[in-house]
C-alpha cells in the first residue's frame, strides 16, 4: 500500500467519524426540539387548544423531523464510509460520493428556504392573530383558554398577546394573572402594572419560530459545507485506490 492511499484513507475515515458524531447531534437536537413544545401537561381540551394556538408547535416539529431524518442519513452514511475505506472499495466510495453532493444539494435548498422564511414578517401577524383570539376568550366559563393563555406567559416570559395592556381590552375585564409577572408573584403590583413582563407572547412566539429557522438554516449550511468536503475526499479516495490497482500496489 502506498502513502497516498493510506494518507486518503485515514482522512475519509476521520471524516466519518466526525460525521457520525454530528449525526448523533442531530438526532439529539431533533429529540429535545420534538419534547419542547409538544407536552403543555395540561387538560386533554387545553393541550389541543395550546398546539392551535402556538404556532411555535408546528414550527419545532417540523424542525424535529429534519433533525431526526439528517441524523440518521449522516450516521448511515458515516458508517457506509468507513467501511468503504476500511474495504478500500472503489465503488462504494464513489456511490458515497454521489449521495453526499445529493444531500448538499437538497441542504443547500433547504438553507435558503429556511433563512427566507426567517424573514417572513407573516410569522408575527399570524402569532397575534391566534394569541389574540385566544386571549378575548380568557374569561369564559370554559377554563381552557384562560390555562392556554398563562401557559404561554409562563413559557415564553410573556404577558398577553401584544403587552398586559391586552387584558383591559377584554370583555368581562379580567385581571392582569400571575403569570404576567416578571419575578414572585407576591413582589408584583399587577394593579398597578409594576413588576409585569413587557414582552407579548406574539413576539415571544415569533422570535422562537425566526430563531428555529435560522437554526436550520445554519446547520444545514455547516452540513452541505461537510457533505461537499466528504463527498469530494470519498471521490478521490476511490481515485486513489483504482489507482493503485492498476499500478499493482493495491493489497
Amino acid at each position: 500500500m502506498n502513502c497516498s492511499l493510506g494518507c486518503m484513507k485515514c482522512l475519509v475515515f476521520v471524516f466519518n467519524v466526525v460525521y457520525a458524531i454530528v449525526g448523533v447531534a442531530l438526532l439529539s437536537m431533533g429529540t429535545i426540539f420534538f419534547t419542547q413544545e409538544v407536552e403543555t401537561k395540561l387538560s386533554p381540551d387545553a393541550d389541543a387548544l395550546a398546539t392551535e394556538t402556538n404556532d411555535a408547535v408546528q414550527a419545532l416539529k417540523q424542525g424535529a423531523l429534519f433533525f431526526l431524518i439528517t441524523g440518521v442519513l449522516a450516521i448511515v452514511l458515516a458508517i457506509i464510509g468507513c467501511i468503504g475505506a476500511i474495504k478500500e472499495n472503489p465503488l462504494l466510495m464513489r456511490v458515497l460520493a454521489g449521495i453526499l453532493l445529493l444531500l448538499a444539494l437538497v441542504q443547500i435548498i433547504i438553507s435558503g428556504l429556511a433563512f427566507a422564511a426567517s424573514g417572513n414578517g407573516d410569522i408575527l401577524t399570524h402569532a397575534r392573530q391566534k394569541i389574540s383570539t385566544n386571549l378575548a376568550r380568557y374569561g369564559d366559563s370554559d377554563r381552557k383558554y384562560q390555562q392556554v393563555q398563562e401557559y404561554l406567559e409562563e413559557k415564553y416570559h410573556c404577558c398577553g398577546s401584544i403587552g398586559f395592556s391586552d387584558y383591559k381590552n377584554i370583555t368581562p375585564p379580567v385581571e392582569i394573572p400571575k403569570s404576567c409577572c416578571i419575578a414572585d408573584p407576591t413582589t408584583c403590583d399587577r394593579f398597578k402594572n409594576s413588576g409585569l413582563k413587557n414582552k407579548g407572547c406574539a413576539d415571544a412566539v415569533a422570535e422562537k419560530i425566526v430563531f428555529l429557522y435560522k437554526t436550520v438554516g445554519a446547520i444545514s449550511t455547516i452540513l452541505y459545507i461537510l457533505e461537499i468536503i466528504g463527498a469530494v475526499g470519498a471521490y478521490f479516495l476511490a481515485v486513489t485506490i483504482l489507482n493503485a490497482k492498476r499500478r499493482g500496489t493495491f493489497t
